[in-house]
């Protein structure tokens, strides 16, 4: 994924976030989590959103190596001292942070965002959200019970070229198998669809309020 995409979609989430909020001055307090190569990308995509009232105010890893090189480097490049965690619990626990971001190794995506979901976080996660149906359902659940804003980063599948041509790749796939008694598989309600009604769209395309995966 192009960063400009992850930084256009995280825009999108902000505006969202203080959309819903007393004011639009708020600034919205994030926090990090997981920060091998994919979290240093979202880190930098954060940071890039200060403009928009967003701010980096803590990072968190299990591995100390890992957290110690990040903090140094974001502190080096914002000016900034950040609440560094071991443990992802603690950052759920602190009140004062409005949303994460996770980039976690992929087991942990989709029972972080209900943890986060329950502590009242908003989310950006990136893909895959989870591992079966079942782990994504109970994520589209927690969602929608904690009234939290959850985007996935599926951004590319909603990018003009994928919208283009996704809805023509069963025709394609299909080709040559009329006369033996096979047809082409509907596709997925509200998954194939033109750009704005995909998951992981726009702000308003977010887990808590389509449900691509039911």
């Amino acid at each position: 994924m192009q960063d400009s995409n992850r930084r256009g979609f995280l825009r999108s989430s902000a505006a969202a976030i203080a959309a819903s909020r007393l004011s639009a001055n708020d600034r919205i307090r994030v926090a990090v989590i997981g920060l091998r190569g994919r979290g240093r990308e979202l880190i930098n995509s954060f940071y890039e959103l200060a403009k928009d009232n967003v701010e980096i105010v803590a990072l968190c890893d299990a591995d100390q190596t890992v957290l110690s090189q990040r903090t140094a480097e974001y502190e080096k490049l914002s000016g900034k001292k950040v609440q560094t965690f071991d443990d992802m619990r603690k950052v759920f626990d602190d009140k004062t942070i409005d949303a994460v971001g996770f980039a976690t190794p992929n087991h942990w995506h989709a029972l972080g965002t209900i943890w986060a979901c329950q502590a009242g976080k908003d989310v950006y996660v990136e893909k895959p959200g989870s591992h079966n149906i079942f782990e994504g359902r109970k994520l589209v659940e927690a969602a929608r019970k904690y009234n939290r804003m959850v985007q996935h980063g599926t951004q590319n599948r909603s990018s003009p070229n994928s919208a283009e041509s996704t809805p023509k790749l069963p025709r394609q796939v299909w080709i040559g198998t009329a006369g033996k008694g096979l047809r082409p598989p509907s596709p997925a309600p509200g998954c194939v669809t033109a750009p704005g009604t995909c998951c992981g769209t726009t702000a308003t395309a977010t887990l808590a309020t389509r449900a691509c995966m039911s």
